[in-house]
């Protein structure tokens, strides 16, 4: 098998935002180190898409008191090892004039 590996540049989004996965519905998020776990378990992380061969999932951007990195990974075989995972840079929205 050829490697997945793809560089892919970080997304940056904002809290109340969504982000929507389509086709092949499977994903993981991860500690902010991006580091693939060994075992995909409720130590690994959060498990936001169970395995599925179609349709989509949205995943609702969590509220943050500051800048906040995740990683969504891909948890089936050793994809995320092959690099089938993406960077979220979570921003906070500016504090508006009171």
């Amino acid at each position: 098998m050829g490697s997945m590996s793809r560089r892919t540049s970080p997304v940056t989004m904002q809290v109340a935002t969504k982000l929507i996965f389509c086709l092949f519905c499977h994903c993981y998020c991860i500690d902010p180190t991006g580091k693939c776990p060994a075992a995909f378990d409720a130590s690994a992380g959060k498990e936001l898409a169970p395995e599925a061969r179609g349709g989509s999932y949205t995943w609702p951007v969590p509220s943050v008191d500051a800048p906040t990195t995740f990683w969504l990974v891909c948890q089936v075989s050793d994809h995320c090892a092959e690099g089938q995972k993406v960077q979220v840079q979570v921003t906070c929205p500016k504090p508006t004039a009171g």
